[in-house]
């Protein structure tokens, strides 16, 4: 999504959508508003990733699903203080190419 609006956004000289929404109906109403869309989509993405995080370690481990989940985010929390922004994103490519396997997994 941010591939399609990021080149509307710098066209009209903003680099966030609450800017741009306070810019463009000039008040910080509509960025407050901006502010909380984003707030609660980010909580919901979030929150899918923690389960998901917490359901393969649980299933890795066989330990139980609330231990599971802090197992996982303590990898990932290390993971990020060893290797930073770059190790983070490989790890998001490497779910990416283990998806798409799962999923062709059936087709083929």
């Amino acid at each position: 999504m941010a591939l399609f609006l990021a080149p509307y956004l710098r066209k009209f000289g903003q680099f966030t959508i609450p800017d741009f929404l306070r810019a463009r109906y000039e008040g910080n109403i509509a960025r407050l508003v901006g502010i909380l869309i984003a707030i609660f989509v980010s909580f919901v993405y979030v929150v899918a990733q923690i389960y998901g995080v917490g359901l393969i370690t649980t299933r890795l481990t066989g330990v139980d699903f609330s231990i599971g989940i802090f197992l996982g985010l303590a990898g990932i929390l290390v993971c990020s203080f060893l290797g930073g922004m770059r190790a983070v994103t490989w790890t998001q490519v490497a779910q990416y190419i283990i998806l798409i396997i799962a999923y062709m997994i059936p087709v083929v």
